[in-house]
């Protein structure tokens, strides 16, 4: 009898396993790291006013962070977007100045009405007014079909639980909308937003010790974070004692001509 139970629930389990397989084959990012944002693909922001997505991609080189969700998520989307802001409180740099950050619904019927109340309280979150710097937009399924498709990010509706079923992922493009970075997760620290932003800047953002720092890690996938690089750690650093040393010398150099030339006016 035992026996037959164990089997029972073993059978259970892996038919259980088979069913959901096909689904998480659904839900996954694709490697599309490169490709162009399609900015033709219109949507609508959070007041219902009908925009491009090329009209957040100035000429300016600010980087556009694209976090894709839905406003009523019971799950996954919260737990991206605060994290989002968390880091984004940690971040010395403010969405509106150095970059913009757009929300797209992946919901074809949500409304801007719901898209405004959802900025409204990640205003309250993150302390600060959300207007012109942090916008949610809601479109057509035709154009969110394109927009993830060239993203690779795969999702599926699961009609049973009436919810969307999708991986956690913000996205990083340069000024001109090639996608620089994905970052799929749901907790962002402050190393994680400033590199990402510093890359899809191409080196336009940040101090000379930002960049120093930028150029000593680099992203790895399978821990989806950024880490350090010995080599090029020591490589800044050669190239740091470098620029020390020589700046000491010409300072010494500059005070050891006034000397002389003091000498020189004196005799």
């Amino acid at each position: 009898m035992r026996f037959f139970i164990v089997s029972l629930f073993c059978l259970s389990s892996l038919s259980a396993q088979v069913v959901q397989k096909p689904d998480f084959e659904r839900m996954r990012i694709d490697n599309t790291l490169g490709s162009q944002l399609p900015l033709e693909l219109m949507f609508q922001d959070e007041n219902g006013k009908d925009v491009r997505l090329g009209d957040y991609f100035t000429e300016e080189g600010h980087p556009v962070v694209i976090i894709l969700a839905y406003y009523s998520c019971p799950g996954i989307c919260t737990l991206v977007l605060n994290g989002f802001t968390k880091g984004l409180k940690e971040l010395d740099w403010k969405p509106g100045e150095k970059f913009t950050v757009l929300t797209v619904s992946i919901d074809p019927t949500e409304t801007a009405a719901l898209a405004k109340k959802k900025q409204a309280t990640y205003a309250e979150f993150y302390g600060h007014d959300l207007k012109d710097k942090w916008y949610f937009l809601t479109g057509k399924q035709a154009n969110i079909a394109k927009l993830t498709d060239v993203l690779g990010f795969r999702y599926y509706y699961d009609k049973k639980r009436k919810v969307y079923v999708h991986p956690p992922a913000a996205y990083i493009f340069t000024s001109k909308g090639k996608l620089s970075r994905c970052l799929p997760k749901f907790v962002f620290t402050e190393q994680d937003l400033k590199l990402g932003l510093m890359e899809a800047s191409e080196g336009k953002m940040g101090t000379i010790i930002d960049r120093i720092q930028s150029f000593c890690f680099h992203y790895d996938p399978n821990k989806s974070k950024y880490v350090a690089q010995a080599s090029k750690i020591m490589t800044a650093g050669g190239v740091l004692i470098v620029i020390v040393f020589g700046t000491f010398l010409v300072l010494l150099w500059k005070k050891e001509f006034k000397k002389n030339k003091a000498v020189e006016d004196t005799a």
